[in-house]
């Protein structure tokens, strides 16, 4: 049986469900997920059988079922590699990279070749990987290669038979949110993070792959295995951060002080940190690299906006040790704080943006809009614009490859022309430069508003140092579509409040310095009645979302504007 192929249609399917459900439901609060019964069983699975060899931790695959039985899918392992085969005889750049990629994994110990003696083994256990080479477009040169795990063979995969495990992950905007409390701020990357973890060896024979013993495209393929977890493993996230955790908790008493502070500020293999003072995050950038060495981790790509950190981490470590860069004359280069561009030079945050010409049509719009990383809000009220316009588009019900509406088709080029114009914005990265003293008052400002087309919240930090200085910061903002089935202003307004006490909740459970008090402003006066309601009842709708700011907020804390 092949593989499933993903026509195009599906992938827009995803494409608009998923944009819809970044634009609805406002009325959840913040919770973190508790673990499932399978999350626990794998959380059991490899607390008590993994095992540390060679300084790495060795985890088994969390399948599903004890005597998983899975089926000889090696034909469609041939099938693929015949595909890979012809892809790279046409392009002699990326078969180049590929080659390099798999000599590396044989190099670097990851991957080994099934001895004679075992290729007919029938334990139940044995899978065959198709594999494929994945290009950024960010980084030209680099060809990372991953493994198939979704591939069907008779209605199966190893995907399926293998159960997902927890999400260890940290709250990408709490990382962020946090990457901004200091002075001083450090960024790194775990090198090769999931291929630090290995397989257990009863579970290496699922993770077989075919390839050309020293590329030779006209030789027969030799089977090989993976020794470590790989990309494209439903499980290998999950894994992958329960090692690093794992590191943490085993050497917390030669650290003590450190790990608390650094576990909060990895987001999968990427750290993000900032502190008070340079010195201090010299230290700890040193005593960061001895803590994750312990569990067979090593960071790389170091990257800071202050060059006396830089200048303690060794210079193949950095991130951009390739150039050479001179400490004491060059600028400081730009670089990718988890998809959001961090200029260290001024220690500025901002968006990329790359205004590729895109159809003006309905599929034109969502793609463009889609391909904008704004996880701050930075630009929210800008980007709400086109997706008014989508909207618009939506309730015209015509096909996606449709030409806009003469209105629309105007107000979609001004748009454009107004794009461009967003790599020139950006932000400071640290929310308090102009506080020298200590914080002595820090109040979260949360403005909300709505029209009816769209309802949105912004959120300010105010802070007062112990010499009266006082700064005002933007944290974050978001903007949302108003549903497509018309709503009253003040039911948006309250929408909006809503979204206000949520983007509240979320900088203050994330943030780790010390917030005195935060107020909520709104131009609706109708939305302060309904917050200091306490007898009267209301619909459904109503009902709903007073609850939620009444829960997350004081009738105190609102302020009309």
């Amino acid at each position: 049986m092949t593989e499933t192929v993903v026509s195009p249609e599906t992938r827009l399917e995803r494409q608009v469900k998923l944009f819809w459900e970044l634009e609805s439901g406002d009325t959840g609060a913040l919770q973190s997920a508790a673990h499932s019964l399978e999350d626990k069983r794998v959380l059991r699975l490899w607390s008590e059988t993994g095992i540390k060899t060679n300084g790495h931790y060795q985890f088994p695959i969390p399948f599903r079922n004890e005597n998983t039985e899975l089926p000889n899918n090696k034909a469609v392992a041939e099938r693929r590699l015949d595909g890979l085969r012809r892809r790279l005889s046409k392009d002699a750049r990326l078969r180049q990279g590929y080659v390099e990629e798999i000599n590396k994994l044989l190099a670097e110990g990851y991957a080994e070749s099934v001895p004679k003696c075992q290729l007919e083994s029938d334990t139940g256990l044995v899978w065959y990987l198709p594999h494929h080479p994945v290009l950024n477009p960010n980084k030209p040169n680099k060809v990372r290669i991953v493994f198939d795990c979704a591939a069907k063979h008779k209605r199966t995969s190893l995907n399926d038979q293998v159960l997902q495990g927890p999400d260890f992950n940290n709250k990408l905007l709490g990382v962020l949110f946090r990457f901004r409390q200091g002075t001083t701020a450090i960024m790194a990357d775990v090198e090769a993070m999931y291929h630090q973890i290995h397989v257990a060896l009863e579970h290496r024979d699922a993770l077989r792959f075919l390839w050309w013993e020293n590329g030779d495209l006209s030789r027969e393929p030799v089977t090989y295995r993976m020794k470590v977890h790989i990309f494209g493993g439903v499980w290998s996230p999950s894994c992958a951060t329960y090692a690093l955790r794992r590191t943490f908790q085993d050497h917390r008493s030669e650290f003590p002080d450190m790990v608390a502070q650094v576990e909060v500020n990895f987001y999968v293999d990427d750290l993000l940190m900032s502190l008070d003072s340079s010195n201090e995050a010299s230290m700890l950038a040193c005593q960061l690299r001895r803590l994750l060495a312990c569990g067979g981790f090593r960071l790389t790509k170091w990257a800071s906006n202050h060059k006396g950190v830089l200048a303690t981490i060794p210079p193949e470590e950095r991130q951009n040790a390739r150039k050479e860069i001179d400490l004491r004359q060059d600028k400081l280069p730009m670089e990718r704080a988890l998809g959001v561009r961090w200029l260290l030079g001024g220690d500025q945050l901002a968006i990329k943006v790359q205004p590729n010409s895109r159809p003006a049509t309905r599929r034109g719009v969502l793609s463009l809009v889609s391909s904008i990383y704004d996880p701050l809000g930075f630009v929210a009220p800008f980007i709400i614009r086109a997706k008014i316009l989508f909207q618009c588009e939506c309730r015209r019900r015509l096909g996606w490859d449709e030409t806009l509406s003469a209105v629309n088709h105007t107000t979609w080029s001004t748009w454009l022309g107004e794009l461009a114009h967003l790599g020139k914005l950006s932000v400071p990265r640290c929310l308090k430069t102009a506080c020298a003293k200590e914080i002595i008052s820090a109040q979260l400002h949360t403005f909300c508003d709505a029209s009816q087309a769209a309802y949105g919240a912004v959120t300010y930090l105010r802070m007062v140092d112990s010499g009266g200085s006082i700064q005002c910061s933007f944290v974050y903002g978001r903007a949302k579509l108003a549903p497509l089935k018309q709503l009253t202003i003040p039911r948006l307004e309250l929408c909006a409040a809503v979204l206000a006490v949520n983007a509240d909740r979320t900088i203050s459970r994330e943030m780790t310095m010390t917030i005195h008090e935060s107020y909520f402003w709104t131009d609706s006066m109708l939305v302060l009645q309904y917050i200091a309601n306490s007898s009267r009842r209301f619909q459904t709708f109503v009902a709903n979302r007073i609850a939620v700011t009444q829960e997350l907020s004081r009738t105190d804390q609102w302020r009309h504007r």
